[in-house]
């Protein structure tokens, strides 16, 4: 299949439709009254009259059209496959120009953003074109990530584009206008092959909030304080109070201790009471009036103060990094929908029940504070948040997803397709209180309630009745936000759809809802905060509390470290070797990798240091386990510089389907067995599978070379064999086949079918194709019959030399070749007698094509 074809197959039918629909939408109607005075109606919006953009009438008839649509269509198609044409021409002159280290798909892309590039430059600026729907650099995937200068682009082009560090990504520039430089470079957080994620999920409760950061700050002390708590974790997701400690932990970056002094203020000033407050009958009479219990004005100052003007996506703001994804619940004004608001970027899943709002005006976009304020306007509690911009109105999430473990586990699958299949490191739920006594009271009553009838032999008036319908509607919204089991019970359906993995390992789901033993407070009784604190406190230094923090915490440790396979070599022995390294997620000379060696140096003794410990896991026979011990060496070179040195481990695997593990070990008993074993980030895996076998190891950061080449006829065979060869013009696609008799170091190229006339050019090293001259067939005008001309190839060839040591590279021969024939073709330029001896043939078929455009238009 050549080119066109796919270009008329896959491409022609959409962008017909495109080009009606453009005509149909956005074409004005070229009429003019005496003033010159255009119309600017379309021809779908245009009735009987003309009118001006201020809606003026300006003449009367039907729309006009200086030409017709549908004739000058088969033109435009023409000129896009002409244009397919040269571009085709610049792919195969840079095939021949790079070494063959440089792959053919990195050659295309660099072409690609070069036109994309120039396409801008010719509009003047890129800086008014940025979508949140499409990536402008590449016009085929999803945007996600923001740049300093307001631009959006996908993640191909950004590693295309960008440097490549150890867990992260460098972009200098932007694709869209490379003159502009980013001083220092713009990086992004880069997650390994084959590595795991972390999530955190965060239940509402307004004023009990506050247990969900204590807990974080108790598993953030157990870490040693000097690594903050989001760092671990690559996604977070929160319903209403939860939504906030979310944002400010994930966008805002703050440490825990400052989001709990924040918290505080927050809740003093969200939770105004109305007139009356407090007053039977006057406070009920004040939510008629006003459809809210507190004030809505003091809650959105209280956010704005807190989280700022920074919008949740996109911007210019430099400062704010998103380093970990955050995403919160949020229900339509109308509480038929459950939404979604966050600060990455993603397609909106067709079976996905969740609406996932990303609009596709930058200008539309939800600041921080408007995202705090849509998730937790909890009904009758506050007015629903109606964005200014859009006109949206949003509620409360948790009149949907009150525990949002459900959303977590969901978007974690869209966000990491390749790990939808795999368990993850970790996914931590911590809920906002609860007293267990009183929950098992609430499932017994609600096991033993009957539903009774109301009695309806009283008739209350009108305006009684009214009133009764609000606080009854009101009451069971508060029991739906406020009720603790309902987010139990979410969890334990969530437990029963989840396939636990191996039980010899702390399953990776954990709930944390810390029993306070007593009465929870309403979530808006904010004259309660600081006994709430005071309990939550005194129930953290539980034992029982503490060696689960302590678990949680240890586990986060593990799973920052994961293995880097480099090869799969099968042995004699019918097993396979693994070739790799344990590298950590943490950047290199980062405080936050000297402060994880200091975890693992204050676990270490004089009898006991921390080790990894590697086995393969099978049900039916027991396996040896291997040690790679971390020595006090490694340690401190870990404390003092950040640098993680261990050697490449050899991984014996019994069979291609073996599951292996490697675990880090903390502790263990005085039988010198391993009491606490957590696993490694992405574990357990299936190393064989994850690399075909006989695989060398390669070097980190090297790129892929072309593996297609053709099989080249010898020097002396090349001009009888060229004279006999016949078939079809058209190009055809590269082909990835490699020749079973001789592997040639030249990539492959397309050969024309053409029979050149005799030419020759002795030299000592090369040997050049025959070859006719550019200007012996002229070029056909666009608007004539397009007639597939072959592209004239040039190959090289070089003669055997005695040595291999001072062979000099093919691709230089070539570019000496391609050298000989420009020459060539300047001199041949010299003698044509058109008025386009001087330009560039690419130049004249572009003079040629806007002359026949501006005939036609």
């Amino acid at each position: 299949m050549t080119i066109r074809d796919v270009f008329s197959d896959y491409y022609q039918p959409s962008l017909e439709r495109m080009y009606m629909l453009f005509c149909d939408h956005h074409l004005p109607c070229s009429f003019s009254d005496r003033l010159n005075r255009p119309c600017v109606r379309t021809r779908l919006a245009h009735g009987a009259e003309h009118r001006t953009a201020q809606d003026k009438i300006i003449g009367t008839g039907r729309y006009e059209a200086d030409f017709s649509a549908g004739s000058y269509q088969p033109l435009w198609i023409r000129f896009l496959k002409d244009e397919i044409d040269e571009h085709e021409d610049d792919y195969w002159e840079a095939l021949d120009e790079e070494p063959p280290t440089i792959s053919r798909r990195e050659i295309a892309a660099r072409l690609h953003l070069n036109t994309i590039y120039e396409f801008f430059t010719d509009l003047g600026t890129a800086a008014p074109f940025i979508s949140h729907a499409s990536c402008f650099a590449c016009l085929l995937e999803v945007p996600r990530h923001p740049l300093p200068c307001g631009h959006v682009i996908c993640d191909s082009c950004f590693r295309m584009c960008g440097d490549k560090g150890h867990g992260k990504l460098q972009l200098k520039y932007c694709p869209l206008h490379r003159h502009t430089s980013f001083e220092p470079p713009w990086e992004i957080e880069h997650k390994s092959e084959r590595a795991g994620v972390r999530i955190l999920s965060l239940d509402g409760g307004g004023i009990r909030g506050i247990v969900e950061l204590e807990v974080l700050r108790a598993i953030e002390k157990a870490l040693g304080c000097d690594i903050r708590i989001q760092s671990f974790f690559d996604l977070i997701v929160g319903t209403s109070t939860g939504g906030i400690n979310a944002l400010a932990l994930g966008v805002k970056q703050w440490p825990v201790s400052y989001c709990i002094s924040n918290f505080e203020k927050f809740c003093d000033q969200a939770f105004t009471e109305r007139e009356f407050g407090g007053i039977w009958g006057l406070e009920q009479a004040a939510l008629v009036n006003h459809g809210s219990l507190y004030k809505t004005k003091p809650l959105h100052k209280a956010l704005q103060e807190t989280l700022g003007q920074g919008t949740l996506f996109g911007g210019s703001d430099t400062l704010r990094k998103f380093r970990t994804k955050v995403a919160v619940t949020t229900t339509s004004g109308d509480g038929k929908e459950a939404m979604l608001l966050s600060n990455y970027n993603r397609s909106q899943h067709p079976a996905d029940s969740l609406i996932f709002v990303r609009p596709d005006n930058p200008e539309h976009e939800l600041e921080v504070w408007e995202a705090a304020a849509a998730a937790s306007a909890a009904p009758f509690y506050f007015k629903p948040f109606v964005h200014q911009k859009t006109g949206k109105s949003y509620i409360d999430g948790g009149l949907y997803h009150n525990n949002p473990v459900h959303v977590a586990n969901r978007e974690r699958k869209l966000l990491w397709p390749d790990l939808a299949n795999k368990h993850p490191d970790m996914l931590l739920s911590i809920g906002t209180g609860q007293n267990l006594d009183d929950v098992e009271r609430e499932k017994r009553q609600r096991h033993s309630s009957v539903s009774r009838s109301e009695d309806k032999s009283k008739s209350p008036t009108r305006q009684a009745r009214g009133l009764r319908r609000t606080l009854n509607n009101f009451g069971a919204l508060y029991r739906r936000f406020d009720n603790i089991l309902d987010a139990e019970n979410i969890w334990t359906d969530f437990k029963a759809d989840i396939d636990n993995r191996d039980s010899n390992f702390p399953s990776p789901y954990i709930r944390f809802n810390l029993d306070l033993e007593r009465k929870l407070p309403p979530f808006d009784a904010k004259e309660k905060f600081q006994e709430l604190r005071q309990d939550v406190r005194q129930r953290l230094r539980d034992p029982d509390v503490v060696r689960m923090t302590r678990d949680i915490a240890s586990s986060l440790i593990a799973s920052s470290f994961h293995f880097r396979l480099l090869s799969s070599v099968p042995q004699r022995s019918g097993r396979f070797k693994c070739t790799g390294y344990i590298c950590c997620k943490f950047e290199e000379g980062s405080s936050n990798l000297k402060a994880l060696g200091d975890f693992l140096k204050k676990r270490s003794s004089v009898s006991f240091m921390p080790y990894f410990v590697i086995q393969e896991t099978s049900r039916c026979t027991s396996h040896r386990s291997v040690k790679v011990e971390l020595t006090d060496k490694t340690l401190s070179r870990l404390v003092t510089y950040g640098m993680l040195r261990i050697p490449h481990i050899d991984i014996e695997v019994s069979s291609p389907m073996a599951s292996t593990t490697i675990a880090l070990v903390l502790a263990e008993d005085t039988r010198g067995e391993a009491t606490e074993r957590y696993l490694l980030s992405g574990f357990p895996r299936t190393l064989v599978q994850e690399m075909p076998c006989n695989a060398s190891p390669v070097e980190l950061g090297s790129s892929l070379t072309r593996t297609d080449y053709r099989e080249y006829p010898q020097p002396q065979q090349a001009h009888s064999e060229r004279l006999q060869t016949s078939g079809s013009t058209s190009r055809t696609l590269p082909s990835r086949s490699r020749s079973s008799h001789v592997q040639s170091s030249l990539p492959s190229r397309p050969v024309s079918s053409h029979q050149y006339a005799a030419h020759s050019r002795g030299d000592s090293a090369i040997e050049l194709p025959h070859h006719a001259s550019p200007f012996a067939t002229p070029r056909p005008h666009v608007l004539q019959e397009q007639v597939a001309m072959p592209r004239q190839s040039y190959q090289a060839f070089s003669y055997e030399r005695p040595s291999n040591e001072n062979r000099v590279p093919a691709y230089l021969v070539e570019r000496a070749a391609r050298q000989i024939q420009r020459e060539d073709e300047r001199k041949l330029r010299k003698t044509h007698t058109g008025d386009d001896s001087g330009r560039p043939k690419r130049l004249v078929k572009r003079r040629e094509t806007s002359e026949a455009f501006v005939g036609v238009g």
